[in-house]
């Protein structure tokens, strides 16, 4: 057999010594007449190695008064109030998205039959340019041949 010790969750009598003079603290009103038992400096230690100190705070109880039909109602119409508060502010961005978004759809068709207006405006004058610009390269050529002509018959 094995000298090794099983783990569990049992102390032996051994471990227990560290234990033996624990006491509950007490939740009464101190009193002189109980003196409390002396702890030798190796238990001192041995306790304070196994689990340190945990301090308590009293809390003072309050006193809860019923709720009252009142009370309720105010709650309840609080509640109701801070649920319409949210739903508005919530419907009222909701709104404000949607309706950016139908206006943003109808503006771009809006904005496309302008361009294609002013397209058609545009495509004339374009084709006008074109055909000043050949009108007068050709009025350029017809002058300058008959001052041309006009110059050779007289020094002829």
């Amino acid at each position: 057999m094995s000298d090794k010790k099983p783990s569990s969750e049992l102390l032996s009598a051994q471990e227990s010594a560290a234990f033996s003079l624990w006491d509950l603290p007490s939740f009464d009103a101190p009193e002189a007449d109980h003196p409390e038992p002396e702890e030798t400096e190796a238990e001192t230690a041995s306790v304070a190695d196994v689990e340190p100190e945990v301090r308590v705070e009293e809390v003072v109880a309050e006193d809860v008064k019923p709720l009252t039909l009142e009370d309720v109602e105010a709650v309840r119409q609080d509640a109701w109030n801070e649920g319409f508060s949210t739903g508005e502010k919530d419907g009222f961005h909701a709104g404000q998205l949607k309706a950016t978004q139908e206006a943003d759809a109808v503006l771009a068709a809006k904005v496309q039959t302008l361009e294609n207006i002013m397209r058609e405006f545009f495509e004339p004058i374009a084709s006008q340019d074109q055909q000043l610009e050949e009108s007068m390269l050709q009025m350029v050529m017809e002058i300058s041949r008959q001052v041309i002509q006009r110059e050779l018959h007289t020094d002829s």
